[in-house]
């Protein structure tokens, strides 16, 4: 009897590179280099940015009554049982399901798509509502105070030092040797950026509210 052949060892193929996510409107700016000057040039950038999400809040609330079908005598009662939900997400969940029972009563593929659109957005925008709204305004990351010629990188909103979710433990220098280096900082220029997002998300809802209304008004439950 001859010598078995020998099958020739196999060679495992290196698995193909991970497709990169795809980046979305409502991924974190960039890190600046600088921060701003003055302070209240930050803060005046977190206030207008809030008052915009929070405009775009009160279409969600209308959109909620309207799609439940409430009484103009019966908005308040409405919006204020939209408000009584603490997070945002659980707001955007119970609007998400009054509208999945809307639809399937009332099909309507085109609306359906848009709020379906504005809803992707308004859940994506919600984190960088949030990092805002929990924020404090504090020097640059690159701060160092002994440094005369560079004594202040700005101001910068940056998460706050217990923010365990978003800050990164890193090594630190001698005097600290482990310190929690943030996930984000904006200055006034990114807040800014994300401001005029927040305010097309309230022009989204409300083309959106008044294609519902008119919907409904025509083809009422």
């Amino acid at each position: 009897m001859g010598t078995p052949r020998k099958r020739p060892p196999r060679i495992k193929k290196p698995p193909p590179p991970r497709t990169p996510p795809k980046p979305n409107a409502w991924d974190r700016p960039a890190l600046p280099a600088k921060g701003d000057l003055e302070m209240n040039t930050t803060y005046l950038s977190v206030g207008r940015a809030l008052s915009h999400w929070e405009n775009f809040e009160a279409y969600l609330a209308y959109i909620f009554t309207e799609t439940i079908g409430a009484q103009p005598s019966k908005d308040i009662a409405a919006v204020r049982a939209y408000g009584s939900i603490i997070s945002f997400s659980s707001r955007a969940e119970m609007l998400k399901a009054a509208s999945e029972a809307l639809f399937f009563m009332k099909p309507n593929t085109g609306l359906k798509d848009e709020f379906d659109y504005l809803m992707e957005n308004a859940i994506g925008f919600s984190g960088r509502r949030n990092d805002i709204a929990h924020g404090v305004v504090g020097h640059h990351p690159d701060f160092y105070a002994s440094d005369e010629e560079n004594p202040s990188a700005g101001y910068v909103l940056l998460p706050a030092e217990y923010a365990t979710k978003k800050r990164i433990l890193a090594s630190g220098g001698l005097l600290n040797p482990v310190k929690q280096s943030p996930m984000y900082y904006y200055g006034s220029q990114e807040i800014d950026w994300i401001a005029v997002r927040f305010r097309a998300l309230r022009m989204l809802g409300s083309n959106y509210l008044k294609r519902l209304h008119a919907f409904l008004s025509s083809s009422p439950w």
